[in-house]
């Protein structure tokens, strides 16, 4: 985890941006599906914001990071995402209003610093950064930095709607997105502007910018080869699903930041058998899988005919293997066996 190291003058605006915020009680008339984006200034990256707590339940806000945040928040939207790996795609920074048992000691540290004091339920500002796969952390010395202009953002967009200056509809790919744009005035001043963004403009930026790598179908030829070899029959049917493990976070080391374990597992259809499974640390890191999957070819007697995923991503992984192979790989609503298993490992680590 993160230490603070920032200036505590940095902490201080990010917190009286927070209170700020509370106190305005903007989810009373906006709704979290109403999306609206904030420009960082260092990196000209645009975040959506969502504003929480219209259920009464859950009070703050949160800052999709980029396309891979916005489409994190798609996906959790449309529920197309399996309870456990929803909570592990999010993209973001993000501010909530928790009780006095939820703030950890850095929290604590920090607020006595800079002389707050808080009382009751949903009172205490916390503030996290959230990145696939990983248990959260608090936030960098630049994190603080944006996360205080986009609060007071958030406060400038949600009083303009209540006022009727602007309209922000629901989040729709079709239509135009409010961005607020920050231009450096002659004094080093930053002075904020409305530009009505379509998705493509918003995420231009982010594609030419973005280095982050997607799990490739690479796999060993002379493996493939080895085992077309051997012209073994085809018979039964497998499940193969790509997933983040129902476990608790995992940390090898003190200076590590703790993970959520990537999963990759094969069940026999027909025997119920798990015939295997393997974990990586990183999404990014399952072309590791279809290694695994080959090997597991090499040790059996007979190919599947069939081979069974539900997420297309999984499905992108593995066709260029299976279809060399003969295999015929059928893209399914779900995977009985295979939620079976994930049903069994989270009661085993709750």
């Amino acid at each position: 985890m993160s230490k603070y190291k920032g200036p505590l003058d940095d902490w201080l605006r990010l917190y009286e941006a927070a209170v700020s915020f509370k106190q305005l009680r903007c989810w009373e008339w906006m709704d979290d599906d109403q999306l609206f984006g904030v420009q960082n200034p260092r990196t000209k990256e645009i975040g959506f914001c969502s504003i929480l707590g219209g259920l009464g339940e859950f009070f703050g806000l949160t800052l999709f990071l980029g396309e891979s945040g916005f489409r994190g928040f798609q996906n959790m939207l449309r529920g197309c995402l399996d309870p456990v790996d929803a909570l592990h795609v999010q993209h973001a920074l993000m501010v909530s209003f928790d009780s006095r048992d939820q703030m950890d000691s850095e929290d604590m540290k920090i607020i006595r610093s800079l002389g707050y004091r808080f009382r009751g339920k949903h009172a205490w500002p916390s503030f996290r950064q959230f990145e696939p796969g990983y248990y959260p952390r608090h936030l960098t010395d630049h994190e603080v930095e944006l996360m205080t202009l986009v609060l007071e953002q958030a406060i400038d967009v949600s009083q303009r709607c209540l006022d009727r200056q602007i309209t922000i509809g629901e989040a729709d790919v079709n239509k135009n997105f409010l961005v607020r744009v920050p231009r450096e005035d002659n004094q080093g001043d930053l002075q904020w502007e409305d530009h009505w963004l379509s998705l493509l403009q918003i995420f231009s930026y982010d594609r030419k910018e973005s280095k982050e790598k997607s799990p490739t179908a690479a796999f060993d030829e002379i493996m493939l080869a080895s085992i077309l070899r051997q012209k073994r029959r085809k018979q039964g049917t497998w499940e193969i699903d790509c997933f983040y493990a129902p476990t608790g976070p995992v940390c090898e080391s003190p200076k590590q930041r703790p993970y959520y374990p990537y999963m990759y597992a094969v069940g026999h259809k027909q025997s119920g058998y798990i015939l295997d499974f393997h974990m990586v640390e990183k999404a990014t890191e399952a072309a590791e899988f279809t290694t695994r999957f080959l090997q597991k070819l090499q040790t059996i007697s007979e190919l599947p005919k069939f081979i069974e995923v539900k997420k297309p991503e999984v499905q992108k992984l593995f066709e260029p293997i299976v279809t060399r192979l003969g295999i015929t790989l059928v893209l399914k609503e779900s995977l009985p066996l295979l939620e079976q298993m994930k049903v069994e490992m989270h009661r085993e680590f709750l």
